[in-house]
């Protein structure tokens, strides 16, 4: 999962120990250690993601951006990644976090649940601890991103058919109460008390596309010694054909000399 954070505030003294920023947990079966699934929020620390085994699995897999990494009123690209062995944490492209995964992981049920952006709705059991926060450009794939894909899709948003992007929502294309996944699966979203916002992170994408024009330079060659039978005086590059068959001749005149014609020889210069 990646996103753009603009974080105002860490975690709220008023609510309990975590302000909810993304929410994807089953509670079906109870919540706390009953839940299933994963969130995202701020606590004292700074910024953690939580894995949620629910009550089969020993606990919960947690790994945490320090608030030193994070800094405040400004935006960051965050990434939660999850390798073959770790759960990793990524702020503006550079690993600051990783958490080992227990062999469990690998047969966890993630159960069935909507997912909230900024804080759960009731009944979800967190819906009182809202994130102080702006978010743009959320994406979750179904597959683990290499450093590379982390660095590139930082600075420049992945296109909507990228294998293994399952939602991406950039908040751009919104309209009201509405906000729509730009990917083919159509995950749109419904908007309940968030206000639309004109900052946004920067992006620098660079793209060649197949009606671009490219400028080819060719450069003549021929010989290239004003001294030999084919001078070439347009050549820029010698391609080794000087000829001084023509001796007599001017092609018979070296360095120093020139070729008299009265004479019919070469004379000193």
């Amino acid at each position: 999962i990646q996103f753009d954070l603009y974080p105002y505030n860490f975690n709220d003294p008023s609510t309990p120990s975590a302000d909810y920023l993304i929410w994807k947990i089953d509670e079906s079966a109870g919540d706390g250690a009953n839940g299933k699934g994963f969130d995202i929020g701020f606590n004292n620390p700074g910024l953690f993601f939580r894995y949620s085994p629910g009550p089969d699995a020993p606990t919960t897999i947690v790994v945490q951006i320090d608030q030193e990494d994070l800094p405040l009123n400004s935006f960051s690209h965050i990434s939660f990644v999850t390798s073959e062995s770790h759960l990793l944490a990524y702020v503006n492209g550079n690993l600051v976090s990783s958490e080992a995964l227990p062999s469990y992981y690998f047969e966890m049920d993630f159960g069935i649940s909507d997912i909230y952006i900024g804080k759960p709705l009731y009944p979800a059991s967190g819906y009182i601890a809202p994130a102080q926060a702006q978010i743009d450009n959320l994406q979750i794939w179904n597959r683990g991103l290499n450093s590379v894909e982390v660095n590139e899709f930082m600075t420049c948003n992945p296109g909507p058919n990228e294998i293994g992007l399952v939602g991406f929502w950039n908040f751009e294309n919104g309209n009201g109460n509405a906000v729509f996944d730009v990917t083919e699966n159509d995950n749109n979203g419904i908007v309940n008390g968030a206000t639309w916002s004109n900052e946004t992170p920067e992006q620098s994408c660079v793209f060649c596309e197949s009606s671009d024009a490219i400028s080819i330079t060719f450069t003549s060659s021929g010989c290239t010694d004003s001294y030999a039978c084919n001078f070439d005086a347009e050549a820029a590059c010698d391609d080794g054909s000087c000829d001084y068959s023509c001796c007599p001749g001017p092609g018979c005149c070296h360095e120093g000399t020139l070729w008299d014609s009265d004479l019919q020889q070469c004379v000193v210069a």
